[in-house]
């Protein structure tokens, strides 16, 4: 008997969110490590040059993971003279830093946690040929 183990389609679709997901958090960690210092950074010349770096190097989302609600708020303000940065972490209510981040993405990267919505990554689900036994 011939069995093929495939996600299915719903299933499949909640990877891909999971992955995205866990690439906006990668995203926010490699700009941290880019930002953290910015305070002293000249700022872009031009109004609407400034709009587009604050736009880039911003974030807000909010996520459930391994049942606790983790929010994460990146903000990046230019003045004329100066680039401010400031990176919220909420778990649960709670203040947190980078390394509440810097930890999921280390267990989802060792396969040992979940991805960022608690949906296990090895659900599969049987799917039989047409006119095979079930």
């Amino acid at each position: 008997m011939m069995v093929l183990y495939i996600m299915s389609i719903n299933k499949l679709e909640v990877l891909i969110m999971n992955a995205r997901r866990l690439a906006r958090l990668r995203r926010v960690i490699e700009i941290h490590n880019v930002m953290k210092n910015s305070f002293f950074w000249t700022p872009p010349g031009h109004a609407s040059a400034r709009r587009i770096f604050e736009t880039q190097n911003s974030d807000e989302f909010e996520f459930v993971y391994n049942g606790k609600v983790i929010y994460v708020n990146q903000r990046t303000v230019c003045s004329c003279k100066n680039i401010y940065y400031k990176l919220g972490i909420l778990e649960n209510g709670r203040k947190r830093d980078i390394r509440c981040l810097k930890k999921i993405v280390a267990e989802c990267d060792e396969g040992m946690g979940n991805l960022p919505d608690g949906i296990d990554v090895k659900a599969t689900e049987k799917v039989y040929f047409e006119g095979e036994k079930k």
